[in-house]
């Protein structure tokens, strides 16, 4: 893994040039390259079945938490001051234990997790002690086979909520946080027909409220990707269609910086990868990207951050066979964006849960910094605006999980700005651990 600063994956093994259908430049394949440090084995439970990466010690270096579905257990492991990682330390949970998301639930400035049990119609919720400990799990049911889970504020009332997917009964189970820790009765969405296995959380109309992105059917094979739209108070429209294909893993962002969140989904049956463009209401323009070249085998999960720090968001396809792709994105001509890396000082030191409103150009967007992601994946921890043609920053409204709000003013575009709580832009270096050189 790398410090913070920038995004880390074990092994980048291809590149090609994404947005070639977009700008006019061609698509493109370069030769085999590692970017970052070579793969290390590291020591999990029976059957890992997912990952989230936050800082659960507060020495602002990323930590590793995974499901164990055979063991009924969570694994955790502690990043060492050389960048290695100490054994894993285990925590009983429910019954096939699936995915996981991580945020700050009572408040108290330290990073907790929340565990969907499939076969126990449950989640788990473990609270963060601060040295990378955890308490004893409290459960709270669901809808029937719950596989996958999202966390965002969908009500504005301040408190992180959870979303959970459940694939027997087409259901998605919406359980409110109480800011302290504890949740109320869920109330459920209901998506005709659905059989989800994946979802994610965005605002993907852009009236300020968390939405909910949504994979049924069977992975990689037949599935429809759902969007439900946030009513304000934490129920959700039904789920309209936006595709149908051999879908597998999904991943939100806005990739041509107009200022509306788009979607990137894998496409198995024709090797590729579909771009779902935003237009900002709701609605989408379909591209695809062919891969068929790129990757061994058709591609199963996909993630989306700025890789080379060019201001540009791209895409990591895996196809689980160990050969990872980056598609990178050459950007638009003309078009502007901005970058924020956040660190808690009352709140938890990677601010996960806080909420960014930015202003420029006309435009108002708001994101939320999450902790999991999609299929197999996990988000970036950086917040990324792109700005249209506007070259200048009205305002950014930083909302962060301590209940406190900091505001910026008349900021430049095409910049990455690092935010320290309580004390506003800041060198990078003051909220990045130190790590140790890299061995040649």
């Amino acid at each position: 893994m790398r410090a913070r600063g920038g995004l880390g994956v074990l092994r980048l093994v291809r590149r090609a040039c994404l947005l070639g259908l977009l700008c006019g430049t061609p698509f493109w394949t370069a030769a085999a390259q590692n970017y970052m440090y070579n793969q290390a084995a590291l020591a999990t439970g029976n059957k890992p079945s997912a990952v989230v990466v936050a800082d659960f010690n507060g020495d602002g270096k990323l930590d590793l938490a995974v499901t164990n579905e055979n063991d009924n257990t969570v694994s955790v492991l502690l990043t060492k001051p050389d960048g290695s990682f100490a054994p894993k330390v285990d925590y009983p949970v429910g019954n096939t234990p699936l995915q996981l998301v991580s945020a700050d639930f009572n408040g108290d400035g330290k990073i907790d997790l929340a565990v969907v049990n499939s076969k126990d119609n449950t989640i788990s919720i473990l609270l963060g002690v601060g040295d990378g400990t955890f308490g004893k799990q409290v459960t709270y049911p669901t809808g029937t086979l719950p596989v996958a889970i999202t966390a965002a504020d969908f009500n504005g009332d301040k408190h992180i909520d959870l979303a959970i997917a459940n694939q027997t009964d087409g259901t998605v189970s919406v359980l409110f946080g109480n800011g302290d820790g504890s949740f109320i009765s869920q109330t459920s969405a209901v998506v005709a027909g659905a059989t989800p296995f994946s979802i994610t959380s965005a605002d993907m109309n852009g009236d300020a409220k968390p939405d909910l992105l949504l994979l049924s059917g069977t992975i990689s094979k037949n599935a429809t990707l759902y969007l439900l739209t946030n009513k304000g108070n934490g129920t959700f429209n039904s789920g309209s269609s936006l595709l149908t294909d051999a879908m597998g893993g999904m991943a939100v962002g806005d990739i041509n910086h107009d200022g509306n969140q788009d979607i990137a989904v894998t496409l198995s049956t024709s090797n590729s990868v579909s771009i779902l463009l935003g237009n900002g209401t709701g609605s989408f323009q379909t591209h695809s990207l062919d891969v068929t070249s790129s990757l061994g085998a058709p591609p199963q999960t996909i993630v989306m951050g700025d890789f080379n720090q060019d201001g540009n968001l791209d895409l990591v396809v895996e196809d689980l066979q160990g050969s990872p792709m980056l598609l990178r994105n050459p950007g638009l001509p003309g078009r502007h964006w901005a970058s924020f890396e956040l660190a808690g000082t009352k709140s938890n030191r990677l601010a996960i849960g806080a909420r960014l409103k930015i202003v420029s150009g006309g435009m108002t967007q708001t994101e939320e910094i999450h902790s999991g992601g999609s299929y197999l994946s996990q988000n970036d921890l950086h917040v990324h605006f792109g700005l249209g043609t506007a070259a200048k920053i009205e305002s950014v409204e930083i909302r962060w999980p301590s209940g406190a709000v900091e505001t910026l003013k008349n900021l430049e575009a095409d910049k990455f700005y690092s935010v320290l709580e309580g004390q506003g832009i800041v060198p990078a270096e003051k909220i990045r651990p130190t790590m140790p050189p890299k061995q040649p």
